[in-house]
């Protein structure tokens, strides 16, 4: 016992947080993590790396092409993109900056422009337009260029919704209360844009198969409507008619994956004003049952889907924004989740994603931190 809490001392001075051997840690006033595969403790080991003013969502890629995670962040007060490159280790060099339109909300990486190179694409709240700002293959990107969006785009998602292996693009258009799809065409570009009507200040958007059809559809959170609105894909670009299904209140970030273990796609839903994610398991053809609710931390703000402990169940992770802490919620099995673990973060963090940062074949966290004006880096580290 006197090891252990000579150990916990320790490594609170450091900024860490021990997890007990074989197991994981409940609801307590301390900040707890998930064990790891090999069922032994370990600890989160939270760095943070600066960007530009106010980063309001944190995207993971490769986009120097070296097999290293690297970090692009968009900067909703300084109008630009932060490049963090990384070692492979989990560490990231300093940041590099590329201009964007007014008031960036959400950024993608992919190859929009069809050479090979990952691209980012921008949403411009400010702006009324989304930016794709080209790859070079070691990290830089060259000058923007703008397509016109509807009012106030707060989110954008890259994937193939026709068919034709180009990227194309989806925004949710707050202010105008639409999704926006822009097909790809060569080089970059985008053909005309087709919108569609969402619920009520739709502030997330999905592209993933949630019919079963082996095409894209695309799942929208409603944050004026308490609601997602979910659209069937045709293949060819278009959608049919949306379906709406309840969710908690005032939900402000979707994610789409099989958290049930029955081969169907689910729906979850961070809550902003209730505290909560919602979990909508997959009925098929794009249907989903009434919503399981389970608790967060304050002002749940976005959520990502990821096997954090190795079980082979999804886990969810969330970033609180008025706890300055991500919760994580390891799956139990059939769609349900265990109590929230919670972990400290910076100052507002606003968007969370996982991946291995390290190398080592477990998965990491990254959050941005919007009043710090920095991403954290959280990685595992197992104690040995």
């Amino acid at each position: 016992m006197l090891f252990h809490r000579n150990l916990v001392q320790t490594l609170a001075a450091l900024g860490l947080t021990a997890i007990p051997l074989g197991g994981c840690g409940g609801n307590s006033a301390g900040p707890t993590a998930p064990a790891i595969p090999s069922g032994a403790g370990g600890f989160w080991r939270k760095t943070d790396f600066a960007t530009g003013g106010s980063p309001v969502w944190a995207a993971i890629g490769d986009v120097s092409n070296d097999g290293k995670p690297d970090l692009v962040v968009a900067n909703y007060a300084d109008n630009t993109v932060s490049v963090l490159l990384g070692t492979g280790s989990g560490g990231f060099g300093a940041k590099t900056d590329f201009a964007s339109g007014a008031l960036p909300r959400s950024v993608a990486i992919g190859d929009v422009t069809g050479d090979g190179n990952p691209d980012l694409v921008v949403a411009n709240s400010g702006g009324q337009t989304v930016s794709v700002l080209p790859g070079n293959g070691v990290g830089e990107f060259g000058v923007k260029t703008d397509f016109a969006t509807g009012l106030i785009p707060v989110a954008v998602a890259i994937g193939d919704v026709n068919g034709d292996g180009r990227f194309d693009v989806a925004v949710a258009n707050a202010g105008s209360n639409t999704v926006s799809v822009l097909l790809g065409a060569d080089a970059g570009g985008f053909g005309t844009r087709n919108d569609y009507f969402t619920g009520l200040q739709p502030y997330s958007v999905a592209i993933g198969d949630v019919s079963g059809d082996d095409t894209p559809d695309l799942v929208v959170a409603n944050h004026g409507a308490n609601k997602v609105s979910v659209w069937r894909g045709t293949g060819s670009g278009a959608f049919e008619a949306k379906t709406d299904f309840g969710t908690g209140v005032s939900p402000y970030s979707v994610a789409i994956g099989d958290v049930s273990g029955d081969d169907r796609p689910d729906v979850v839903v961070a809550n902003n004003g209730a505290n909560t994610v919602s979990v909508l398991l997959g009925t098929g053809g794009g249907a989903f049952g009434r919503k399981t609710d389970f608790a967060t931390g304050l002002n749940p703000i976005a959520v990502a889907i990821g096997d954090l402990n190795g079980d082979g169940r999804p886990d969810l992770v969330v970033a609180n924004n008025g706890a300055n802490t991500v919760s994580v919620l390891l799956g139990s099995g059939g769609g349900g989740f265990r109590s929230r673990s919670d972990f400290p973060t910076g100052a507002a963090p606003r968007s969370v994603a996982i991946a291995d940062l390290s190398g080592n074949g477990t998965p990491d966290l990254t959050v941005a931190n919007a009043v710090d004006a920095t991403v954290s880096v959280l990685l595992w580290v197992v104690l040995k």
